[in-house]
């Protein structure tokens, strides 16, 4: 630690060079997969051979100016999930790619911005930043709420329109 008024070593100066600066990712899910999330303690887990994040915090595809979050999610469970992660922490466990897929010569999604760490099960119980619920019929907020904190999560839900999406600090 660097104290005021005092010399910096070499191996604070390293410390400080080497620190990652990832800010913000999201990962967007299905609120049927954030319950399982929660029964796990946080744990994701991927049948691939990695999880999936972005730096995009509302999914819109700028290039091609559309949402792809709503075509992704179109069919199945309609309630979005998208969790605030604090990529700085996160990366001090994993590391964290950038992942660009192109398939045929045919870009997929560049607004897209995705991020991946390769394996198949982390744990991100201690980078959460904020759980926001997307486009829940507002009938269903209390009993959404209720659920979670009865699977034993009790920090605040944000429930929030797809239109109305901020990017979390």
């Amino acid at each position: 630690m660097i104290k005021n008024n005092t010399t910096i070593t070499f191996r604070d100066f390293i410390a400080i060079a080497e620190a990652k600066q990832v800010g913000t990712i999201y990962h967007f899910t299905r609120l049927s997969s954030l319950f399982d999330m929660i029964k796990f303690d946080f744990d994701m887990s991927s049948h691939q051979d990695y999880i999936s994040f972005t730096r995009n915090y509302n999914m819109i595809d700028y290039e091609k100016n559309q949402n792809d979050l709503a075509y992704d999610f179109k069919l199945g469970d309609k309630r979005i999930v998208r969790i605030a992660i604090d990529g700085d922490k996160l990366s001090n466990k994993y590391k964290i790619e950038p992942f660009l897929d192109i398939t045929n010569n045919v870009k997929r999604s560049a607004g897209e911005q995705e991020q991946r760490i390769k394996q198949k099960l982390i744990s991100i119980k201690c980078c959460i930043k904020q759980i926001d619920i997307i486009d829940a019929d507002s009938s269903t907020h209390d009993k959404i709420q209720k659920d979670i904190k009865d699977l034993g999560y009790n920090n605040a839900l944000n429930f929030a329109t797809l239109k109305k999406l901020k990017k979390v600090k």
